[in-house]
């Protein structure tokens, strides 16, 4: 296997990084490693400075007698040797202070970048995931999203700093040893071979090792969350069916795992540092014994040999880290193609985004809705939900849809909804297009779904759903939640809207709830609302004061009641019935005196 082969991941991470970072984060990226090149420079400076000082220390006079320092110590009026070897010290104080000062600074550089470049991918993956079909978040798992976003972002940070490190130990590592190949050939191809050998034996023999324990690492890492997030969500059901010991056990089992792909992360990345320091000690003392046989006459070889061994003392931990940083590329290398197929699908829907960008404009419903032939099934499913299905709602109307469970009721809804895109038919709003207006059409439907989804926060936050505090209208909150006969209840809180909910709205009865999330859709003021299954999960009392605050939008507003009992689509202005995939719209006469 030659070079190149063996150094293919390093390669495949610069392709994909050239990809997903922006023209901004290179040039910052470039900035980066022009300083890596100065502080590796810098590095060499004092490795090389060593000569000289160490043959000022072994004969001063024929350092003095010198050509260039005759010169440099008759301009500064130098004497004494000893007065230019406390001024040589001097020197090496000042210069080691400096190269100290700019590493540390030219790692806060790097660190802060490889940091911001983290939070830049993680928030463009999360927009690549808000931009997709509501289809994906059906068919891809909660904790997978979860990872591909904070794992594979920070997996991400990690590889850029590897590569800012790769860099500056493989540059210094080379300045050394140009610096060693003008001092002494022999020594420096000495120190090209063993570091070859020592990063051959580990990178080589590890690097599918290490591909295959990140892949594996990112797979159990999605199935412990998704147990954690299980046993958190649904913490009422575990807690009254005593099935704690069963999730931490589970959580247990597969946590151990999951730690088996980091401990050999861990071994692999780390252990070099201690292998390659025998390995690289045994051939230098080697060397310079072989040296000292050669030439008896050793002593004045030795500014020589001191700067080799400083240098191969710097280049030491050079050495361990290059092994280190390649293993962990080749263990982060999964989560990089996860950020790289997800911004390269970004990428190329970009086109389609621009087409569907908001406008900013509102635009007014003035006639009808109108689902025609709609037909639609679940992906790999050979059997259509919903077949040739046609549905017209006129505007101020408001229509009942019954069924069956199972029947596709939901489905329609959230086709109306602009959340599936059905593989055959159109739905129109005044004759244009929904899918083509999503952002537009947005605005003029409102949602109210059978489970609410609140967040831990006030009133006005969750009826506001989405908005940062400053840009609240408070009078349009309270117009919403006296319109949704909530208003009561609110301003009988010590509070108000600034009332906390806690987490899921727990402070909340069900039927509160219910009427927040009426409150939550009214806010936006929508010209069609629908209400899916809005009551079905209520009591007979709390629907009934739920209804009423529904019953209060009849001809105010557009609505599409799902439901599953007759009494919550009574006073609707027509009844259809999902069945067998179409719509059949229903005398209310027979429904209700049956």
């Amino acid at each position: 296997m030659n070079f190149c082969r063996r150094f293919a991941s390093v390669k495949e991470v610069f392709k994909k990084l050239n990809f997903i970072l922006n023209r901004r984060q290179k040039i910052l990226g470039s900035i980066v490693a022009i300083m890596t090149v100065l502080n590796a420079a810098l590095q060499t400076l004092g490795v090389s400075i060593i000569v000289p000082f160490m043959s000022a220390m072994i004969d001063p006079e024929k350092f003095m007698s010198q050509k260039y320092i005759a010169v440099i110590a008759k301009g500064l009026h130098i004497h004494e040797a000893t007065q230019l070897f406390v001024i040589l010290c001097v020197i090496i104080i000042v210069l080691y202070l400096l190269k100290d000062v700019f590493c540390v600074f030219q790692l806060w550089v790097g660190t802060k970048y490889s940091y911001k470049v983290q939070r830049e991918l993680a928030t463009s993956v999360l927009e690549t995931y808000m931009s997709r079909s509501y289809d994906f978040f059906l068919n891809y798992g909660t904790t997978k999203i979860i990872r591909d976003i904070q794992t594979d972002s920070y997996a991400v940070n990690t590889i850029i700093a590897a590569l800012i490190s790769l860099l500056t130990e493989f540059l210094t590592m080379l300045f050394i040893t140009i610096y060693i190949f003008i001092m002494d050939w022999r020594m420096a191809i000495c120190i090209v071979a063993m570091a070859y050998i020592c990063i051959l034996i580990f990178y080589g023999y590890f690097k599918s090792k290490m591909r295959k324990a990140g892949e594996q690492g990112r797979k159990l890492a999605a199935e412990s969350q998704k147990v954690l997030l299980e046993a958190v969500e649904g913490i009422k059901e575990v807690q009254v069916m005593c099935k704690q010991f069963y999730f931490t056990e589970e959580f247990k089992r597969i946590y151990a795992k999951e730690q088996k792909p980091h401990i050999t992360q861990r071994l692999v990345t780390e252990s070099p540092t201690y292998i390659i320091e025998g390995v690289f000690i045994i051939g230098l003392l080697s060397f310079i014994a072989a040296r000292i046989l050669i030439d008896p006459d050793y002593v004045k070889t030795m500014p020589v040999l001191a700067s080799f061994l400083m240098g191969a003392v710097r280049m030491l931990p050079s050495l361990g880290r290059i092994s280190s940083r390649l293993g962990g590329l080749s263990y982060d290398l999964p989560s990089l193609e996860s950020v790289y197929n997800n911004m390269k699908g970004f990428k190329e829907t970009e086109g389609i985004r621009r087409l569907q960008l908001d406008s900013g404009k509102n635009i007014v419903f003035k006639r009808d809705l109108n689902v025609q032939n709609i037909s639609w099934r679940y992906l790999e499913s050979e059997q259509d939900v919903l077949h040739n299905l046609n549905l017209k709602i006129s505007k101020g109307q408001s229509i009942g849809i019954i069924g069956q469970s199972g029947a596709g009721k939901s489905t329609l809804a959230d086709i109306i909804l602009g959340l599936h895109i059905p593989q055959q038919g159109r739905v129109e709003i005044d004759g244009i297009n929904i899918f083509q207006i999503p952002f537009e059409y947005s605005r003029v439907i409102g949602y109210v779904p059978q489970s609410i989804y609140l967040v831990d926060g006030t009133v006005k936050e969750n009826v506001a759903f989405g908005l940062e505090e400053e840009k609240i209208d408070d009078n349009l909150v309270w117009q919403a939640l006296q319109r949704a006969r909530l208003d009561g209840f609110v301003r009988e809180c010590e509070a108000e809207l600034d009332t906390i909910l806690g987490e899921r709205g727990v402070r909340f009865s069900g039927g509160q709830r219910q009427r927040l999330a009426i409150a939550r859709a009214l806010y936006r003021q929508p010209q069609i609302l629908v209400l899916d299954e809005a009551t079905s999960a209520l009591d007979n009392e709390t629907e009934s004061a739920v209804m009423d605050a529904i019953e209060g939008l009849y001809g105010s507003i557009t609505m599409i009641i799902i439901a599953h009992r007759l009494t919550t689509v009574k006073k609707c202005d027509d009844i259809y019935e999902i069945k067998n995939g179409i719509a059949v719209r229903r005398d209310k006469s027979e429904l209700f005196t049956s």
